[in-house]
């Protein structure tokens, strides 16, 4: 059994965990910050180190806080509710000129992040399972696979937060003994979109009840997932987001960015450093989150390998002589990059890519004739890796802006400018 000792924390790692040493082993330790002398247990491997519980602070930092949240520590939502928001924002700020100096890539280019409040985020995924107690809800523990209660969430918009009353005794009502259960829900721009998994088949006494809560809870859809697919249960209104004006009904499952707040920063951002291009190739376009208000002043054609979401966004476009230029087609873009010969039809190409990244399309868009590129990631490392690319043919990174989307987390989003 592992004995506790003191350390001192040097720094944060990428996932907000506290970093110290001893001896040649690093320590990565939850909850801890920088300059705190701490006591700790060392346990397991983590990743190129040791993850340790935090015993005892034994002299506290400066920026050390009260957290938003009483449930934080517990719970595995959020990890840096305990850091204050100047430093904090601090080591978002680093971890991106973190990852462009790992590649040797100029990271003067990083601007300040941009943050956003509490009590946005409109896309949650909580997990539920019934026990001996009764029926627990919530988000796992963090490194774990135990579910946390909670019962309010600082970062869930509050449309969602309020649903959790009601979706507590719905979930106590239909689980079996020991039955566990997923439920995603995105709050839309017309209520709150609900998706429910819970291994189960979908009866009609299981049905009136999803329809009787849907209703008291005014859901604007409610959606059963089984092995094969996800069955709309009750559709009161279609869930809709506009992008560019233009309202674009939202299959099940879909892709948008964390918070409506961060995600119009984006697109603000996109739109003024597109230039005067007139074509443009929007890459892993979704539902056309930027495809629709760049469509607005230029020639759009967006791509995306879903096929669900290239036809909810056919279906959104307007018909007449005011409808906007666009067109959306479904392509796997790993599998099957646009060409240099392709690319060489756009002035700009707008590229949004999975945390993967896009290290194929950015190998041909490295050897093709195009001017601007704006990159949107939510991954700093495939990024940088991507940007490398870039750089090395022949484009300047000109800019990169991060987008602190993901509240009291490690992650950050980012969108960047290349030119040649």
């Amino acid at each position: 059994m592992s004995r506790s000792i003191d350390v001192t924390i040097e720094g944060l790692g990428a996932q907000g965990d506290g970093i110290a040493r001893t001896g040649d082993d690093k320590l990565y330790v939850p909850l801890a910050l920088p300059g705190e002398q701490v006591r700790v247990t060392p346990g397991g491997k983590q990743g190129d180190g040791i993850a340790a519980r935090l015993d005892d602070i034994l002299t506290p930092s400066a920026d050390r806080v009260d957290a938003a949240c009483p449930h934080f520590q517990d719970c595995g939502g959020c990890s840096l509710q305990h850091l204050a928001s100047d430093a904090y924002l601090q080591f978002k700020y680093e971890s991106v000129r973190r990852s462009l100096r790992q590649r040797g890539l100029d990271e003067s280019v990083v601007r300040q992040p941009l943050a956003f409040q509490p009590g946005t985020r409109r896309r949650v995924t909580l997990a539920a399972r019934m026990a001996k107690q009764g029926l627990i809800l919530g988000f796992h523990q963090k490194r774990g696979h135990h579910v946390v209660d909670i019962h309010e969430c600082a970062i869930a918009a509050r449309p969602i937060e309020a649903l959790l009353p009601g979706l507590r005794a719905l979930l106590a009502d239909i689980l079996p003994k020991a039955g566990k259960a997923t439920i995603r829900m995105t709050a839309v721009d017309n209520g709150v979109d609900m998706v429910i998994d819970a291994g189960m088949s979908l009866g009609m006494e299981l049905r009136e009840r999803l329809a009787a809560f849907a209703l008291d809870s005014d859901l604007a859809r409610l959606s059963w997932k089984d092995d094969r697919d996800e069955e709309p249960v009750i559709v009161q209104r279609a869930p809709v987001v506009q992008f560019g004006g233009i309202k674009v009904a939202l299959p099940t499952s879909v892709f948008l960015q964390a918070s409506a707040e961060s995600g119009q920063a984006l697109i603000d951002y996109v739109l003024r450093h597109v230039g005067d291009a007139a074509a443009i190739a929007d890459l892993f376009s979704g539902v056309g989150t930027f495809s629709f208000p760049l469509a607005q002043q230029a020639q759009v054609d967006a791509f995306d390998i879903d096929v669900q979401m290239v036809e909810a966004a056919r279906k959104a476009l307007p018909k007449g002589q005011d409808a906007p230029r666009l067109n959306s087609t479904r392509r796997d873009l790993f599998r099957e990059p646009l060409t240099r010969a392709e690319l060489a039809a756009y002035d700009a190409v707008v590229l949004d890519p999975p945390r993967a990244g896009a290290k194929a399309q950015c190998a041909d868009l490295a050897d093709a004739a195009v001017d601007t590129i704006i990159m949107v990631s939510c991954n700093p490392a495939t990024f940088a890796r991507d940007a490398r690319t870039l750089v090395d043919g022949g484009f300047e990174l000109e800019e990169v802006q991060p987008v602190d989307q993901f509240l009291w987390s490690g992650h950050i989003e980012l969108v960047a400018r290349f030119n040649r």
